[in-house]
Parts: structure tokens; C-alpha cells; sequence
């Protein structure tokens, strides 16, 4: 995965095997593009962590909630994502308010 703040939208469309044109008229934008990576990662990560602690037993929930960090650590690209779409936000209001939208978003898991 390459650094999301480096990578141009030509890149993008080439990586992906469509046009750069394709990727506009799909996304946007490279920023709507990269929040909706973003929202399935998140989405996978809150459905998996929502079935770990879904399990009956509390032995087996530790088992599955440790698979589950493991698998969450195990990556770290990720977390540069995140990063530099944090860095990409300072400068860009609607972005700060779309990634702080979608930090309210595992915590939602706690009122369950």
C-alpha cells in the first residue's frame, strides 16, 4: 500500500485497472475515495470485534478478542492511513469532520 498523501489519482486508476476518469466519476475525489477504504476497513474491523465479544463464554471471548487484536495489530498500513488522512484533515475541514464522524463509530460498539 502505498503512502496515501504520495499516491496520485492516475496511480490509483492504474493500480486498479481503470481510468482516471472512472475513479472520478465513482469516488469524487481522491478524499472520498480514500474514507470509503477507509469505512469498509472500519466496517470489517467493527463487525469482527462485535463478534468476538458476541461469544457466550468469557474464556472463549478472550480467545477470540486475542485473535481478533492480533489480526487488528498485524497490519500497520492501516494506521498510516489513518495518519495521513489526519495530516490531509488539518487543511481540509470537510475531512476533519468526516474522520471525526467515523471515530464515534467504534465507540457506538460500548452502548451495546
Amino acid at each position: 500500500m502505498s503512502a496515501y498523501l504520495a499516491t496520485s489519482a492516475d496511480q490509483i486508476a492504474e493500480s486498479a485497472g481503470y481510468s482516471r476518469g472512472a475513479v472520478y466519476s465513482n469516488f469524487g475525489d481522491r478524499e472520498r475515495l480514500a474514507l470509503e477504504v477507509l469505512d469498509r476497513h472500519l466496517t470489517t474491523a467493527i463487525d469482527a470485534i462485535g463478534d468476538a465479544l458476541a461469544v457466550d463464554d468469557v474464556e472463549d471471548r478472550f480467545v477470540a478478542f486475542e485473535s481478533w487484536m492480533t489480526a487488528a495489530t498485524g497490519n500497520p498500513q492501516w494506521g498510516l492511513l489513518k495518519a495521513e488522512l489526519a495530516a490531509a484533515a488539518r487543511t481540509s475541514p470537510s475531512l476533519r469532520a468526516e474522520l471525526a464522524q467515523r471515530d464515534r463509530a467504534p465507540a457506538s460498539l460500548c452502548s451495546r
